[in-house]
């Protein structure tokens, strides 16, 4: 079974080497012609999904219940602005691709937590927040307009951090609570789910998420 999003870059896991790890992952997905994406994934496996067509947050596994639909309709006005600035900025070949932005949290089983929030546009890295400094790290010229702007929210950056060492893990604990037991089944679960990216036309590349058993 295949799920093709058009992605911007694969999701990102923060490793802790030597220890098991349990993860959160939020892909958020604005492309020109598409439309709009929202995929959770939970230890790599997508557990919900929201998209501009139906408007609706879909559950993906049985446990899973229909939440966020009203916040996934805010961001989706969000990240139709982010996409006309960002096109202001950038020249680009067109094409269905655009704006991502990807957040998350982990947790070892010996209690270490790691962290992420970074943004992209038309399939390359643009902005990446630094928890240590409460800023952006922009990754070209272009991208410094983007940084000054969100570097100045300063309340909103203090928020980014709290929700990355705080809620996200809250809400991590709590899917792992609601879905232990088909997480902790063994051969009943289906599998896991795996991403990578495939080059498209241009500089834009294409998410495919797989079930590998």
């Amino acid at each position: 079974y295949l799920l093709f999003y058009n992605m911007l870059f694969c999701p990102i896991s923060v490793p802790f080497p030597g220890s098991s790890s349990h993860s959160l992952h939020y892909l958020y997905t604005m492309v020109s012609e598409s439309g709009f994406f929202v995929v959770v994934f939970l230890d790599d496996q997508p557990i919900t999904c929201y998209n501009s067509n139906t408007r609706r947050q879909e559950p993906l596994v049985p446990w899973m219940q229909k939440k966020e639909t009203v916040v996934a309709r805010d961001n989706e006005v969000f990240f139709r602005k982010s996409l006309q600035a960002a096109n202001s900025h950038y020249e680009h070949g067109g094409g269905e691709c655009g704006v991502q932005e990807m957040y998350g949290c982990e947790l070892s089983r010996d209690g270490r937590k790691g962290e992420f929030w970074q943004n992209g546009y038309y399939g390359k890295d643009y902005l990446t927040f630094d928890q240590e400094t409460l800023t952006w790290t922009a990754t070209d010229a272009t991208a410094q307009s983007s940084k000054r702007k969100w570097d100045a929210d300063s309340r909103h950056n203090r928020y980014m951090e709290a929700y990355l060492e705080e809620e996200c893990v809250e809400w991590l604990q709590r899917f792992l609570h609601y879905g232990k037991e088909a997480l902790l089944r063994t051969g009943v679960s289906g599998g896991k789910w795996r991403c990578c990216t495939i080059q498209l036309e241009g500089s834009c590349r294409q998410l495919v998420c797989h079930r590998s058993y």
